[in-house]
């Protein structure tokens, strides 16, 4: 049983003769800046169809135009049958994914479906999708999905939608959880629109920090696949989420060393590439790159001393009162270079091990120092917190232990 949603002619007539018939049924949803009272009509399974421009489905589709080599405006048109195709696979495997099709074998539609005047879905989409992937496989058993309770919204702007799609997508219960890409996506998209990004942190729950940060890390996200020969593949990003933005945060301290910055974007691009390689959790590790930027870039000057240009800086601009030459200038080319990339992860690699054991080396000499330090600490303390309400059990013998570990110390201190 192949299941297709109606074509636009067909869907108009019939969503005009719903028109002709009042609902006693209602849907009480916030939309417009107050509560409204929805007319609920319910109708053929294949009459709503998915709405193309979803937010949810945004990355997913730019990502199906670059591996079915599809042009750029596949989506956009709202009615192209071959793209609503495309649309009801991304959702399909969208719903096996985050359990949907488990809810709905077993239960039934719970509220109503939220969709424009014209038919299109706003909310729902991935519902309709798995109610009719279960009429396909078994019409009997699923019967309950032939047809469906709607809601239509009244006369709204773009503008409105997306308000709406906000709102509907920071409700937890029930919903599954957005990719970090396609939320970042569409904070973008929303700036794009003119919103600004206070008035998108608040329809999302989130702070403006937050927001900007995440379209930095989509940024980040697309330059890395694009350098990395696999422009639009986000799925390979989905899992990086902590590494983008701890890139984001490290780039911060370069201060206005672009080359700096340059730098330690690539560290981080080589790393993201085997971070089963980089060692320890990818996001800790990226960090540690800047703080010891210095050794690192000693380390691939000696490895990559082939590929690093035989130039001098240009003494002329500091004569002449200018930004000095910046000391990682000359890394930035031959890091970047994809036939250096083992070498440069190997380098990356094997530097924060040594300064990771060196760490450990100094924390594991100064052990007892800092020990007994903080046990002084916490007698002084005692002797400030003493009043005539102090409990004194046990005080005796403890002072007791501490001045036979006291002597065992001075002994070895004396050797």
């Amino acid at each position: 049983m192949r299941i297709e949603s109606w074509r636009k002619p067909k869907r108009d007539d019939f969503i005009k003769q719903l028109r002709d018939v009042p609902s006693d049924r209602k849907h009480a949803l916030e939309f417009q800046g107050r509560v409204q009272l929805l007319p609920v009509h319910t109708v053929p399974i294949d009459m709503p169809c998915y709405r193309l421009n979803n937010g949810r489905t945004r990355a997913a589709q730019r990502e199906w135009v670059v591996v079915h080599r599809k042009s750029q405006d596949f989506f956009e048109d709202p009615d192209s049958a071959p793209a609503l195709d495309a649309q009801h696979q991304i959702l399909r495997g969208m719903a096996g994914k985050e359990g949907l099709l488990d809810i709905l074998k077993s239960g039934r539609q719970d509220e109503p479906l939220i969709l424009d005047q014209a038919g299109y879905i706003v909310n729902g989409n991935r519902r309709v999708c798995v109610m009719r992937m279960l009429l396909e496989e078994d019409p009997a058993a699923y019967e309950r999905y032939q047809h469906v309770d709607v809601a239509f919204l009244p006369g709204c702007s773009e503008d409105d939608v997306r308000e709406l799609e906000a709102k509907l997508q920071v409700r937890r219960e029930g919903k599954a959880e957005y990719t970090w890409v396609t939320l970042a996506m569409m904070y973008r998209e929303l700036r794009e629109a003119t919103w600004d990004d206070k008035r998108t942190a608040a329809r999302y729950d989130k702070r403006p920090p937050q927001v900007r940060e995440s379209i930095q890390m989509l940024d980040d996200a697309e330059a890395y696949l694009e350098d990395r020969g696999r422009a639009g593949h986000y799925s390979l990003v989905n899992d990086m989420q902590y590494a983008f933005r701890q890139l984001v945060k490290t780039r911060r301290k370069c201060g206005r060393d672009e080359d700096e910055k340059a730098l330690v974007t690539h560290l981080a691009y080589a790393m993201m590439d085997s971070p089963a390689e980089a060692g320890d959790r990818l996001y800790g590790q990226i960090p540690d790159v800047h703080e010891h930027i210095d050794v690192v870039a000693d380390e691939l000057r000696k490895e990559l001393s082939g590929s690093i240009p035989a130039e001098k800086p240009d003494e002329s601009v500091e004569l002449l009162g200018g930004a000095s030459e910046s000391a990682y200038r000359d890394l930035v080319a031959p890091v970047a270079d994809r036939e250096n990339r083992e070498t440069v992860l190997r380098v990356v690699r094997d530097t924060l091990e040594e300064a990771r054991a060196t760490r450990r080396r100094h924390k594991t000499a100064r052990y007892c120092a800092e020990r007994i330090t903080a046990a002084l600490t916490a007698l002084r303390a005692s002797i400030n917190g003493w009043d005539e309400k102090t409990d004194t059990t046990g005080i005796s013998e403890a002072l007791d232990g501490i001045d036979d570990a006291v002597a065992q110390v001075r002994e070895r201190l004396d050797q």
